[in-house]
């Protein structure tokens, strides 16, 4: 070979060498811009890696659960949902039931005849045996109603949700009192907070679950969401989560607002959202409190819970709500805890606070009672030309009864 033919050969070799070098630089770019996968089998997503866990979805209110929901192989069921956060402030039930739906079917319904519950004047109500989620009365349960400042309990479990979201807050954080609580559309109801005065939000919540305190329930609001309509849309959004399907708040407090606007819910919707207070040690504290007192020195204010059946003759109540308005009627949300068995229920409409109070003890001892279709009295059986007198036992002629009543 030539040096002519040999410098040609070296010349097209270097070239070819180059075209192989450039080609497999191309195909290493393209691999690692893939992330070096290898071809998937049939069904798996391209781009996991094999034994990869989907993404947790994110639920409404932050909760993250699993993202597939599908079934294991071999035909097993779901995974469990996780179980619910404990927060500083929130503690769990432990109930089974929780959140689930009440069972209506052996509910007795409409007016209480006044031999078995007298004082029945509600305009709307229901009454839940919670362990069991069985409805024991209901009387337009899902009727929307003005339900007044029943509304509150709706600002009190935001607040405390709030305040677990977000570790920099507690119940001791001073809060300043804003100019805007002056504007609330009646001085009714208020504890008269000051612009120039600071106060720990437990203070605040003490105000608004024992003396029922307007101006301290736009303050938390405010607290909250820093504009009530914002606020107001978060208390929509979260009754819709509970399930409350019959509710509207137009507010914080519970008061008409400047166009005549009530917030709107139903006696089954209150007890869905009073259930939700059981999980909150601190709410159930005030609750229960029968009184208690906001500033010190010659401003001190006492604060008398507006929730009579908490009365010391009638210890096995836990409390909850009252609310009152002129078209609301004397209303109140409650519990009460006997013998390790929880009884809730919620009324409106009454015309006086003394006929709700004894209507709802009334009906209370009837649940716990185990729900007897008539009170024990005096049957009269004959035998040949004898008449024999016994006791009549509970529930006997239980048909004629409620038939009798409507239900």
């Amino acid at each position: 070979m030539t040096p002519t033919s040999a410098a040609r050969l070296k010349f097209f070799l270097a070239i070819f060498g180059a075209i192989v070098a450039l080609h497999a630089i191309v195909i290493a770019l393209v691999v690692s811009s893939s992330g070096g996968t290898s071809p998937t089998e049939p069904g798996t997503a391209p781009d996991a890696p094999a034994g990869a866990k989907e993404p947790a979805k994110e639920l409404p209110g932050g909760t993250a659960v699993p993202g597939s929901g599908q079934k294991k192989p071999g035909g097993g069921s779901p995974a469990a949902a996780p179980p619910p956060v404990r927060g500083r402030y929130r503690h769990p039930s432990p109930s089974p039931g929780f959140g689930k739906a009440f069972n209506h079917i052996y509910a007795r319904r409409g007016v209480f005849p006044a031999r078995l519950v007298p004082g029945d004047a509600s305009r709307t109500g229901i009454l839940v045996d919670m362990d069991t989620r069985r409805v024991l009365w209901e009387k337009d349960c899902t009727k929307p109603v003005p339900v007044a400042s029943m509304s509150k309990m709706m600002t009190l479990l935001l607040t405390m949700e709030h305040l677990d979201k977000h570790p920099e807050l507690s119940l001791e954080t001073p809060v300043s009192i804003s100019k805007d609580v002056l504007r609330l559309p009646s001085r009714e109801g208020i504890v008269w907070l000051d612009p120039r005065e600071t106060f720990p939000i437990a203070d605040l919540v003490k105000c608004a679950a024992i003396k029922s305190a307007n101006d301290a329930a736009l303050q938390l609001a405010l607290t909250v969401a820093g504009t009530e309509e914002r606020f107001v849309a978060m208390m929509n959004a979260r009754a819709a989560q509970i399930g409350m399907k019959n509710t509207k708040f137009v507010n914080a407090h519970g008061l008409p607002d400047k166009a005549k606007n009530q917030s709107l819910s139903s006696a089954r919707d209150m007890v869905l959202l009073g259930e939700r207070m059981l999980e909150y040690p601190d709410l159930m504290r005030n609750f229960g409190t029968l009184s208690s007192s906001i500033r010190e020195g010659d401003k001190k204010l006492i604060l008398k819970n507006t929730n009579r059946l908490i009365l010391k003759n009638y210890a096995s109540a836990e409390g909850m709500k009252t609310g009152f308005t002129r078209r609301a009627g004397f209303c109140l949300t409650f519990s009460v805890r006997r013998d390790g068995r929880r009884i809730m229920g919620c009324v409106t409409g009454f015309p006086t606070a003394r006929e709700r109070d004894n209507f709802c003890k009334n009906i209370v001892d009837w649940a716990f009672a185990g729900c007897p279709s008539a009170p024990a009295g005096k049957s009269v059986v004959k035998q040949g030309k004898k008449k024999n007198v016994r006791p009549a036992a509970p529930g006997k002629n239980a048909k004629k009864t409620q038939k009798k009543a409507g239900a």
